[in-house]
């Protein structure tokens, strides 16, 4: 038996944001991009921006984005 699911997909393309031009409000977590290069779940707290395990990223964020939404769930 072969398995025919196909992952969901979205057609929206990710808008990421330089530092440097614009930042997220305070709290809201976001992408974040460390060094140019890596990709982590992060935010901003009183001009302070932090990694998924709380530790700070500081000057390191180069680039931020919205996370995406969820997938729709198919009907049963």
């Amino acid at each position: 038996m072969t398995n025919t699911k196909q992952a969901s997909s979205t057609s929206a393309a990710i808008e990421w944001f330089e530092v440097a031009d614009v930042l997220p409000d305070d709290e809201t977590t976001v992408m974040i991009v460390l060094d140019g290069e890596e990709v982590w779940i992060g935010w901003r707290s009183e001009d302070l921006w932090y990694d998924v395990s709380a530790r700070p990223a500081g000057e390191r964020v180069t680039h931020w984005a919205h996370l995406p939404a969820a997938p729709l769930r198919s009907a049963a």
